[in-house]
């Protein structure tokens, strides 16, 4: 074989097409499968230890509020709620809290957008 021809060989493209047979046999594989598959169950077992802490840290948190803020000393017309509100704060700016809430609203709002985009992909199907 010369060059010639490897380059006339190699140069030239063949039309492959499946059948249309096999092309029909794989979709109705594909619709089989998809339309027997089962949701994926939340894993609820694994998530109830940090369902549990988040609830255990959101109470300490509340005691710990209501536990520093007792009666305000320097100035007495400033309402209970609004010094308890204030001791809220600085506690949560201490240990970053902030930071932590936002992450968690962030991340909720990814979840929204995601879980909506699936629903109205489907409602379109």
């Amino acid at each position: 074989m010369k060059e010639d021809d490897l380059d006339r060989v190699l140069s030239g493209e063949i039309d492959i097409a499946p059948s249309p047979g096999f092309v029909r046999g794989v979709m109705a594989a594909v619709h089989r499968q998809t339309s027997a598959s089962s949701p994926i169950p939340f894993p609820w077992m694994r998530a109830l230890p940090g369902l549990a802490a988040g609830l255990f840290a959101l109470a300490a948190m509340i005691v710990a509020v209501l536990k520093s803020a007792g009666r305000p000393e320097s100035s007495p017309a400033q309402s209970w709620w609004m010094f308890a509100l204030a001791n809220a704060a600085e506690i949560a700016k201490k240990y970053g809290i902030d930071w932590i809430v936002l992450a968690t609203l962030i991340t909720a709002a990814c979840l929204v957008v995601s879980m909506r985009l699936v629903n109205g992909r489907r409602a379109l199907q």
